[in-house]
């Protein structure tokens, strides 16, 4: 094991894990909250991991079988699952994700906006490889960005989020009542208001970019509105 304090972050974890990689599992932290971090996740966000999720079942699918589209459902299928498990262990699958464009472009308005970028992402729990995957595919996709990866989000700092998962959101915001949170979606729905969520469906750039303006702009303790 190792300990190591950078940035003011307590990191514990194995011993060869890569410069600029943070292990969130034992910490604990002073952040000056001048500091302008905006954190991105990947799979869903930056990584199109339920397009390609998806396709690999196609591959896989019988002719009797019906097409799977979400993929949410299909975990609760045993032998779909079995699929998706076996595809999400092939060496490389993590790596080779396709970059999605519509989250390309956001991280590319917030590091204009001279915000500290970096990866947030959840590791699976039964598949190390994928940990490093991810890691290689952040470094070849993105540069040389930090990269937290985690089991809880909500406990690592930033002034914005983004994050194409709820639950991951609300987990953040609840400690953040302050935060901004991007929401990647196919299409804005009320299910997922909140005053700090803005949902970003491909046709509402410039509410984004406002969105990060103020955000950056925003004092300490002064609450976030999001421009509408």
């Amino acid at each position: 094991m190792f300990c190591a304090r950078r940035r003011g972050v307590l990191v514990t974890g194995p011993r060869l894990i890569p410069s600029g990689v943070r292990i969130a599992r034992h910490y604990n932290w002073v952040v000056n909250a001048d500091e302008n971090i905006g954190l991105f996740d990947l799979d869903g966000s930056l990584a199109d991991f339920n397009g390609q999720l998806l396709a690999d079942l196609e591959m896989l699918r019988s002719p009797e079988e019906e097409r799977v589209t979400d993929l949410y459902a299909a975990e609760g299928v045993s032998h779909i699952k079995a699929r998706m498990d076996l595809i999400k262990r092939k060496p490389g699958w993590w790596a080779n994700l396709p970059l999605l464009e519509k989250g390309k472009r956001v991280l590319e308005a917030a590091r204009d906006l001279e915000f500290d970028c970096r990866v947030l992402t959840k590791g699976p729990r039964t598949n190390a490889q994928a940990w490093k995957e991810k890691l290689d595919w952040s470094f070849a996709n993105l540069g040389p960005l930090d990269v937290t990866i985690t089991f809880d989000k909500g406990s690592v700092y930033g002034k914005f989020l983004y994050d194409d998962f709820p639950e991951y959101c609300y987990r953040w915001l609840a400690h953040r009542p302050r935060g901004l949170v991007i929401m990647p979606v196919e299409r804005i729905s009320r299910q997922y208001e909140h005053e700090q969520i803005l949902q970003w469906d491909g046709t509402n750039f410039d509410q984004v970019k406002a969105a990060l303006v103020a955000c950056r702009e925003r004092e300490p303790h002064e609450p976030m509105v999001i421009p509408r």
